[in-house]
């Protein structure tokens, strides 16, 4: 990919040939096969695709639908996008993908882009590539849907809080270089998702060997009980911190250790395994990153995670999968975009003098007016969904859920994923107050293709009864 600018038409079809999606009927390479013979028969060498690419990405530029080489390139092949075996639905979301691996490798130095090129390419399944936008925001399920119950006294402590595992968030700013797994994808889909960060150098011998149990505690030991296990985090903003995506062979407990390592980098590009990790086979605990990393425990890490659930950890090396590489490049040193991050979190919580401040009052009883101290969440039950209007046919949740919601209402996220509800997956978008924009929260569909995020019912929080 970071030669397309030298390729010529013949090579440009055998990379369209490599990226393009199965398909799921009797001919599985026909989409394949057909763009192939398209770019061969229009002679599109790699300026022609790359200048389309970066055409369509200029400031108000006309979309690829209005660029005639695109449009002749992918003419009538919807159907087969919408059957593709991955998720790459469109020509578009392929063009999407393709155009920030062509970025991304151009930030990547040519020892480095070396190493990949011979040590991944063996392992690498392309048509499972991803690209994630900075502005595409979803949660849907992926895994099964498993409530746990956190009783981790580690890091931010959450003895008692009730969550459901088995969902993923969008992965924002990040392109996912997918590999080979080694076990049949029918043994690792109803698992949960997760991710482990690393550095270049560690890459190639992970993807050959998969994730294994360290010799010795690299980053610490927190929570492993004297055992050597395998840390995963839900949250990819948590295992691309740069303590995780350093040096590895460095042990690294406070600020000054890392910046001694981390100082001497002149491209900040970060690498993250995805993984697939069994459900029930892992351990939950919280944040355990040195002060100088992360100023308070209790401050929360991500709007995206819980700071209750940011390690998983992992005792026995089958319960863990590969599934991918994921890269981004980052527009400061990882070090000052952990400051932002600090930043911008104590920003939302209204930080001040060592504990977040801002109200989680919502639900104002309608006789009383005073807000609830502790609260339940209910559902609107009527035809017209999104309405908030108390005489609405509002539903409790059951008690499991509520408790949920509401930990994760009181945590400042974004979202709470509240598994199977009718045989269908679901999750809480709290909107308007996460800073989000909106009415307020609503409840919407949460299918692993995102295709239904579009049934949503409005959701409140009223005062739990004594």
């Amino acid at each position: 990919m970071a030669q397309l600018p030298a390729m010529a038409y013949g090579q440009v079809a055998r990379m369209f040939y490599d990226e393009l999606p199965k398909v799921m009927q009797e001919d599985e390479l026909l989409l394949k096969r057909r763009i192939q013979e398209r770019v061969e028969r229009m002679k599109l060498d790699g300026p022609q695709v790359l200048k389309i690419l970066v055409d369509a990405c200029q400031p108000g530029a006309k979309s690829l639908d209005e660029n005639e080489t695109f449009v002749e390139l992918f003419k009538d092949t919807e159907q087969l996008f919408a059957n593709a075996i991955t998720a790459t639905r469109s020509a578009q979301v392929f063009a999407q993908t393709m155009f920030k691996k062509v970025v991304l490798s151009s930030c990547i130095c040519e020892e480095d882009r070396r190493v990949i090129q011979a040590y991944w390419d063996p392992y690498r399944d392309p048509a499972y590539d991803s690209a994630f936008l900075t502005d595409e925001l979803w949660c849907i399920q992926c895994g099964h849907p498993q409530l746990l119950t956190y009783d981790s006294k580690i890091g931010c402590p959450g003895e008692g809080t009730k969550a459901f595992h088995g969902y993923q968030v969008c992965p924002q700013g990040w392109i996912k270089l997918a590999v080979k797994t080694k076990r049949a994808p029918s043994e690792w889909l109803e698992w949960h998702k997760a991710y482990h960060g690393t550095c270049l150098r560690n890459v190639d011998l992970i993807l050959e060997q998969g994730l294994k149990i360290p010799e010795k505690a690299v980053h610490g030991a927190a929570g492993a009980g004297g055992k050597m296990v395998i840390y995963a985090s839900p949250c990819v903003e948590y295992s691309a911190h740069f303590l995780y995506t350093g040096q590895s062979t460095v042990c690294q407990h406070s600020l000054e250790q890392v910046r001694e390592i981390e100082g001497d980098s002149k491209s900040w590009v970060q690498y993250v395994f995805e993984v697939r990790v069994r459900p029930g086979s892992y351990r939950v605990q919280g944040n355990t990153l040195h002060e100088t990393l992360w100023p308070e425990t209790t401050l929360e890490f991500d709007l995206m995670c819980n700071s209750k659930s940011l390690e998983w950890i992992i005792e026995k090396e089958e319960d863990v999968e590969i599934t991918g590489v994921l890269i981004r490049q980052l527009p400061k040193a990882p070090a000052d975009w952990n400051k932002e991050r600090i930043a911008r979190m104590k920003q939302h919580v209204e930080w001040k003098d060592g504990c977040a401040t801002r109200k989680r009052d919502h639900g104002k009883d309608p006789d009383s007016k005073v807000a609830p101290r502790e609260g339940k969440w209910q559902w609107n039950a009527s035809t017209t969904t999104l309405s908030r209007a108390d005489d609405q046919d509002w539903r409790d949740y059951g008690q499991d859920i509520s408790q949920a919601i509401e930990g994760a209402y009181l945590a400042y996220q974004r979202f709470c994923f509240i598994g199977d509800l009718g045989g269908n997956p679901y999750v809480i978008d709290f909107q308007s107050w996460c800073n989000a924009g909106g009415e307020g929260p609503i409840q919407l569909r949460a299918d692993s293709g995102n295709q239904e995020g579009w049934r949503q019912r409005a959701i409140r929080r009223v005062p739990k009864e004594s």
